[in-house]
């Protein structure tokens, strides 16, 4: 991968501009003018009402032309661009590569900004610049995330494992802990940086993991940004990219993780946005990949899941479509041996990770059948009931963690 070195470093594209309070970062390709329109329009009355100096940073292919993104749009606002290789591209569409996160952290420390929020490409954030900078510049948190709206059948890679996983490991109860946008104070830039540089191989970031290692104050902030989908990654590529990123930092972080007990709850601001329940899922084609894997992975589980599991799975499979449901317990010991199984390297890791990818279903499944005749406040309650059930499991994960052949036949 080429990094920005090759086109000089972000900070020498603020050459005359004024020291910022709040720096906005667009962590990916953008269209230069659509930014410029958008956030002058959305920035003016923040600017108006509060005087804050606004940057808002975003990519460009060399640093000539981040000297030359330097604008003023109105009083108090500010454009910089940053350089960034064409071929730092993240693994998924929708994230930032880390060379993005190390040129906005040091524009920012550049321009002596406050705060710092990154936004994704999509701009979808940029109309809650606000909601997600208050606490930062008001001093009530050095981490600001967004919880997203979400219907009952959205975001279940999150609600499966990222959340629930987070939450048991690191006890605080923050429901996206891999949020495209998010807000960083002053104190905490230059470890954005750093982290960037350290990150895991995936080169996926997650700073609600590293703000609760350092026992930071977090807080999340109820927003109604809705994300571009990409219908077009393969489940098996995200599960793959997102899933192995928090298991490598949950082999980084083992020493903090092993000590932490159940989960606090995390200050939250605004309301709940509305938020449509969706159409229905048909559970046929995921049980049927249930089942395909149960036939043709036996020996790929036999390597991560003890025989107790490996019983149940097989007991799953032989069940009619109406009375397939997978256990809360039996699906958090699933994923911490899969975990366990990627810290051992006990197969290749794309391949360990694939493996999940049926046994993911197959929760999935179990999940529509139990949520489908109810709300999404129904359906939010089911998945909290599922990160209890992480938060019991624990002490599985932590005994197979510290001595991983006590539980293998």
């Amino acid at each position: 991968m080429a990094t920005s070195n090759q086109f000089g470093s972000a900070t020498d594209a603020v050459g005359q501009a004024g020291a910022v309070d709040l720096l906005i970062g667009i962590a990916g390709p953008v269209d230069d003018s659509q930014l410029r329109t958008r956030a002058s329009e959305a920035l003016s009355g923040l600017i108006a009402a509060g005087g804050l100096r606004i940057g808002v940073a975003f990519p460009v292919a060399s640093a000539a032309e981040a000297a030359d993104a330097v604008a003023e749009s109105l009083s108090g606002l500010q454009f910089f661009g940053y350089p960034l290789s064409p071929s730092a591209t993240p693994s998924l569409p929708w994230l930032a590569a880390p060379p993005a996160y190390r040129e906005i952290a040091r524009l920012a420390g550049k321009t002596g900004a406050r705060a710092c929020l990154i936004l994704g490409q999509d701009l979808a954030a940029v109309e809650e610049v606000e909601s997600l900078a208050r606490p930062i510049v008001e001093g009530q948190a050095l981490l600001s995330v967004p919880s997203y709206p979400i219907g009952k059948y959205e975001g279940l890679l999150n609600s499966g494992i990222l959340y629930p996983f987070f939450r048991a490991l690191y006890g605080r109860q923050i429901r996206h802990p891999f949020a495209v946008d998010f807000g960083i104070a002053g104190s905490m830039i230059s470890q954005l940086a750093t982290d960037a540089h350290r990150g895991p191989s995936s080169s996926i970031l997650c700073p609600a993991i590293d703000g609760a290692v350092s026992g930071v104050q977090i807080t999340q902030t109820y927003s109604a940004i809705r994300h571009v989908h990409h219908d077009d990654v393969d489940l098996s590529t995200v599960l793959t990219a997102l899933v192995g990123a928090i298991f490598e930092d949950a082999e980084k972080n083992a020493a903090f993780w092993q000590r932490m007990r159940g989960s606090q709850p995390t200050l939250v601001f605004g309301s709940p946005a509305a938020v449509n329940d969706g159409d229905g899922v048909d559970v046929r084609p995921l049980i049927e990949s249930f089942n395909l894997g149960s036939r043709n992975l036996q020996e790929v589980w036999g390597l991560v899941l003890p025989p107790v599991t490996l019983l149940e799975l097989k007991r799953l499979s032989r069940l009619p479509l109406e009375q397939f449901r997978m256990h809360d317990l039996v699906w958090a010991k699933i994923v911490y041996d899969f975990a366990l199984a990627h810290r051992l390297r006990s197969i290749g890791r794309n391949h360990l990770l694939g493996a999940l990818t049926p046994l993911y279903l197959g929760w999935v499944a179990s999940y529509v059948a139990e949520v489908q005749a109810g709300d999404a406040t129904e359906a939010e309650q089911r998945v909290e009931r599922l990160a209890i059930a992480f938060e019991e499991a624990k002490p599985y994960f932590v005994s197979r963690w510290r001595w991983p052949d006590r539980f293998n036949p």
